[in-house]
């Protein structure tokens, strides 16, 4: 009965380890995704480039829900619209 005491407490005592690792992962996850670049740009596109450095170095990027999808050069898609750049 003693060993079975000692091994539930052993395991509650992990548990509680393996929770708290979670969380920490969980807000370094969040605090990686705020630094890391929201946009590569194709290599060799100025225009693309130009386009990454603006949204990359944008204040508050964190609160950009659209992106730009490239379909090709110049063209890309914001949201629902098409627009040429």
């Amino acid at each position: 009965m003693l060993k079975a005491n000692q091994t539930s407490l052993e395991l509650l005592r992990d548990l509680r380890n393996n929770e708290t690792e979670l969380e920490n992962l969980k807000s370094y996850i969040l605090d990686l995704k705020s630094k890391v670049a929201v946009y590569i740009p194709v290599k060799g596109d100025s225009i693309d480039e130009k386009l990454a450095e603006y949204i990359n170095n944008y204040p508050e990027r964190q609160k950009l829900k659209i992106m730009f999808l490239r379909e090709m050069e110049g063209v890309y898609s914001f949201g629902s619209r098409r627009v040429y750049i």
